[in-house]
C-alpha cells in the first residue's frame, strides 16, 4: 500500500469516528507552471486551488515576492474555495488568531472540518484540539480522541497528536487513566520531536528530593524540551539543575 492510501485510509477512518463525515475535494486541473513565484500565479489563475495556496505562503514568508500579509489572507481564501485542504487549515488559523479576520472560532472549526475531509492531518488534528477543549465546538472528548488516535498512529506518525493522546491517558479525559499509555504516548512524540511531550515524560519521572534513580534521564529530557522552545521544560531543568547541585542540608 501505498504512503498516500494509508494517509487517506486513516483521515476517512478518524473522521467516520469522530462523526465528522467525509467528502472529497474536487481540485481543478490546471496546465502545468514552474514552481516559482510567477508559475505559482499563473497556475493559480488558471484555476489550480494548491498553485494559489503556495502563492499565499510565499507572500506570507516574503519568499520570491514582497511579504504581503494581507495578499497571503486573501489567496488562502481563493485556495480554500478552490477545495485546497491546505488553503482551509490556514485560513482557519487565521481565524483563530483573529488576523485579517475577526476572531471566529466557530468559522474556524468549520473551516479545520472541511480541511480535515480533504485529508489535513494538522487540520484534523487542530480539530481535536477544538474538540477536546470545547472551543468553536461543543466539548467532545471521544471525537478528540479519535483525531488525535488516528493522526497518532498514522504514517508518518504525527507527533503533535500522540502528544495530546499521551495527556488525555494521563488526566483520564475520554479514558480511563493509565500512566504506562501516557507515557508510552508522550516518549512516541518526544522522539518525534514534540518538546512539550518531552517534558510530560520527564515530569512522569520527576523526583524533587534530587536522589531518584531516573535523575540523569529526567534531565536530559527536560534539557530536550528546552532545546525544543518548551518554556515548561526550561524551568523545570532550571529547577532540576538547582535541585542536584544544591548543597546537602544539616
Amino acid at each position: 500500500m501505498t504512503k498516500k492510501k494509508r494517509i487517506t485510509l486513516w483521515v476517512v477512518g478518524a473522521l467516520a469516528l469522530a462523526g465528522v463525515g467525509f467528502a472529497v475535494f474536487a481540485f481543478v486541473a490546471a496546465p502545468f507552471s514552474p514552481d516559482t513565484a510567477e508559475g505559482n500565479a499563473k497556475a493559480c489563475d488558471l484555476g489550480n486551488a494548491h498553485a494559489c495556496f503556495k502563492l499565499a505562503v510565499r507572500y506570507a514568508d516574503g519568499a520570491g515576492v514582497a511579504k504581503d500579509r494581507d495578499k497571503a489572507a486573501a489567496l488562502c481564501l481563493r485556495a480554500c474555495d478552490g477545495g485546497d485542504a491546505d488553503g482551509c487549515a490556514d485560513l482557519a488559523a487565521l481565524y483563530v488568531r483573529g488576523n485579517y479576520f475577526p476572531k471566529d472560532l466557530g468559522q474556524a472549526a468549520i473551516l479545520y472540518q472541511k480541511a480535515c475531509r480533504g485529508r489535513s492531518v494538522a487540520a484534523c488534528v487542530r480539530l481535536g484540539v477544538m474538540y477536546k477543549d470545547g472551543n468553536g465546538l461543543e466539548k467532545n472528548e471521544a471525537k478528540a480522541m479519535a483525531l488525535f488516535k488516528a493522526a497518532c498512529e498514522g504514517t508518518p506518525l504525527n507527533a503533535e497528536a500522540c502528544g495530546y493522546l499521551g495527556d488525555m491517558s494521563q488526566s483520564g479525559a475520554g479514558a480511563p487513566k493509565d500512566a504506562a499509555r501516557a507515557a508510552q504516548l508522550h516518549k512516541a512524540a518526544c522522539d518525534h520531536g514534540e518538546a512539550r511531550a518531552c517534558t510530560q515524560l520527564a515530569l512522569g519521572l520527576y523526583d524533587p528530593t534530587g536522589v531518584g534513580a531516573d535523575q540523569l534521564e529526567t534531565a536530559a529530557l527536560f534539557e530536550k524540551a528546552c532545546a525544543g522552545g518548551d518554556a515548561g521544560g526550561c524551568s523545570r531543568l532550571a529547577l532540576c539543575t538547582s535541585t542536584a547541585t544544591a548543597s546537602p542540608r544539616i
